[in-house]
């Protein structure tokens, strides 16, 4: 959704920060069903996503230098 509009460093700056909040999101609502602190669910969700998202950024990276270089 971000991309629709803004394009570039503002576009992936936003799609991270929406992506952030879904991620903590989600990790909160499992606190129904887990009984877990909502910050500890939430943030172990968000960290393991963002980082997650981080290595899959650098594979690409790394497969596209590969395929270009």
């Amino acid at each position: 959704m971000p991309f629709f509009v803004p394009r570039g460093t503002l576009a992936v700056a936003v799609s991270v920060a929406v992506s952030a909040l879904g991620l903590f999101g989600i990790g909160a609502a499992i606190t129904i069903f887990t009984g877990a602190p909502v910050w500890r669910s939430g943030g172990r969700q968000l960290l393991l996503g963002l980082a997650a998202a981080g290595v899959t950024f650098g594979l690409g990276r790394l497969i596209g230098m590969a395929l270009t270089g």
